[in-house]
């Protein structure tokens, strides 16, 4: 039996429909161009003043760890001018920043023996490493192994990674730090035209083998105090000095010439409270270093752990691999010493077995201030402590 096919039906659209959504998708373009007006217009025309600075990369960069504030409108030029300029300077070294100074960076590829032509800053930061005597920057497998604690999301990880807890790793750290403090073992070349080589002895190069060390060379903690340093001298150089930077870790660097006065937060210690008893008050520019035995905020995760018997492991090391503190908290500055440099200073003082007083106010060039009885005290004149 044969059957047709019925013919298709014919099924008109409805015209009012079409309407409506056509009205709709004006209303929508509608809208989109106002937001999309509004946006330009605030970005092309900022407001005078105050104004944080962000970077604009999507490539690997440090910008995390650190802020930009800005005062603009000085400049004699449009504020989103001065802006785009400031934005594309801070970029640039952010990026720059995580390439010379992480450990993924430039000094992951320098490889025992072999002569490496490096970045002028990175080659400088070396040389300031150096003339310092400070030989942290070869503990690297040390800084490795205390990364396994801070890694750590519970106490019951972490206990396995304290050497405070466990004899063998301690024994471990404090061979590894005896290897890493011996120049006859490891130790930096600087040669001319920023060329560097890093010599290695076959002892050191066995052992390193026999415990899977591969990493020799690492700025650790201190590695945004010379990222600071960076980007302070790039917005200098192109004339860019009415703001400062900070990192999150305690690095500042100050470079407004104008005379507005700014206050540092100093913080106390007192058992297991934190208190802000004083502000240091100061003008020009400045390089700040705030070291603490402590930490107060979430990014703080990745230099410290508390146990919950109030014990706080920090990545803080002194030339054993351990932490040791003469004091909780130390704040140090200067008006025309870097970051970095004022660090290498304000380190050896605050990693020892005692606060030596004679240094902190004789130390040419670099104030301090501490606490005694809770009380901060300051070495310095060009500063003025006032209550918060």
């Amino acid at each position: 039996m044969n059957r047709s096919l019925r013919p298709p039906k014919k099924i008109e659209v409805g015209t009012g429909n079409f309407k409506v959504r056509i009205i709709l998708l004006i209303i929508c373009l509608i809208a989109a161009a106002v937001f999309l007006g509004r946006g330009l217009h605030q970005l092309l025309n900022r407001p005078s003043g105050w104004q944080q600075v962000e970077s604009t990369t999507k490539e690997v960069n440090c910008s995390a760890d650190f802020t930009l504030n800005y005062y603009f409108g000085d400049a004699g030029l449009s504020v989103s001018a001065e802006y785009r300029q400031i934005a594309a300077l801070y970029t640039e070294a952010c990026e720059e920043g995580y390439r010379y100074f992480h450990r993924e960076g430039e000094l992951n590829d320098l490889l025992p023996g072999e002569t490496v032509t490096v970045s002028e800053p990175l080659y400088e930061a070396l040389r300031t490493v150096q003339d310092a005597g400070d030989r942290s920057l070869y503990l690297a497998p040390v800084y490795t192994e205390y990364d396994r604690i801070f890694l750590c999301e519970t106490e019951a990880e972490a206990v396995l990674y304290d050497p405070a807890r466990d004899e063998e790793i301690a024994a471990y750290i404090r061979k590894t730090a005896a290897f890493c403090n011996d120049p006859a073992m490891i130790d930096l070349k600087l040669l001319d035209g920023c060329a560097v080589r890093i010599e290695i002895a076959d002892e050191y190069l066995a052992y390193a083998e026999e415990n899977g060390i591969e990493e020799f060379l690492d700025f650790g903690w201190m590695k945004n105090a010379f990222i600071a340093d960076h980007m302070a001298e790039k917005l200098i150089e192109n004339g860019f000095t009415r703001g400062y930077i900070a990192s999150y870790d305690g690095f500042t660097r100050n470079l407004d010439e104008s005379g507005t006065r700014y206050s540092q937060n100093v913080f106390v210690r007192n058992g297991n409270l934190v208190d802000m008893p004083a502000v240091m008050e100061y003008q020009g520019p400045m390089s700040i270093v705030s070291l603490r035995d402590y930490p107060m905020g979430d990014l703080d995760r990745w230099h410290y752990f508390s146990f919950s018997d109030g014990r706080v492991v920090s990545v803080y090391l002194d030339p054993e691999g351990m932490n040791r503190f003469a004091c909780h908290e130390l704040l140090a500055f200067s008006e025309a010493k870097s970051c970095a440099e004022v660090l290498m200073e304000a380190k050896s003082v605050w990693m020892a077995e005692t606060l030596d007083e004679a240094r902190l106010s004789g130390t040419d060039g670099i104030g301090f201030v501490w606490a005694e009885d809770g009380t901060p005290i300051c070495s310095s004149e060009s500063v003025t402590l006032t209550a918060p």
